[in-house]
């Protein structure tokens, strides 16, 4: 991702916006959820918050999703 900072995160092009982003679940750290710029839906303030949204419908799943992936 972007450990130093940028305004949008990745680079936008087609194929790394939206639902081509990393997803809020990481797919390489068991337990791991992600927020930001650099995560789905994209960057700019309305989808950082729109992120922060999706991670809270997922966070109180994280239970159900931990015995469902074990």
């Amino acid at each position: 991702l972007s450990p130093h900072g940028a305004g949008f995160s990745l680079e936008p092009r087609i194929f790394q916006s939206a639902w081509f982003r990393p997803h809020n679940i990481s797919e390489e750290i068991h337990g791991l959820f992600l927020v930001g710029a650099g995560t789905h839906p994209g960057a700019g303030l309305p989808s950082v918050v729109t992120s922060s949204e999706v991670l809270n419908h997922l966070v109180p799943e994280a239970q159900h999703w931990k015995a469902y992936h074990d």
